[in-house]
């Protein structure tokens, strides 16, 4: 009898139900719901057009849809823009160069030499 092990046993991800792991449903059904509600609002009372419905229920359902679904990197979509963010908006830490303080040591005398008064040993 064979069975299949996984090379990589943390990427693995079981199926819950309809083929979607439970991240995906967790997103994915909360957003079919916002659509739902918003699509049947407008047909019955709204009556809007259907550009205003189609417009709301992707401005709240693409969101949710795309932190269950995408995986850039192959890690989550949160992580990603945690570091993304972090990465393009953070004031780097920066070790400024101070010529003040380089000490150049003669090989001949054994004291600091200064900038001017510099000459091959």
């Amino acid at each position: 009898m064979n069975t299949r092990v996984f090379k990589d046993v943390e990427k693995y991800q079981g199926k819950i139900l309809l083929g979607l792991t439970a991240r995906q449903l967790l997103f994915v059904f909360p957003a079919a719901l916002i659509s739902a509600i918003v699509l049947s609002l407008n047909a019955i009372y709204w009556h809007m057009g259907d550009w205003f419905t189609y417009g709301f229920s992707l401005f709240f359902a693409a969101p949710l849809m795309a932190f269950g679904i995408v995986r850039p990197n192959d890690i989550d979509l949160e992580i990603f823009l945690r570091h993304f963010l972090r990465w393009h908006f953070t004031e780097p830490i920066r070790l400024p160069y101070r010529k003040d303080e380089e000490v150049v040591i003669s090989k001949k005398t054994k004291k600091p030499i200064r900038e001017t008064e510099w000459k091959e040993d």
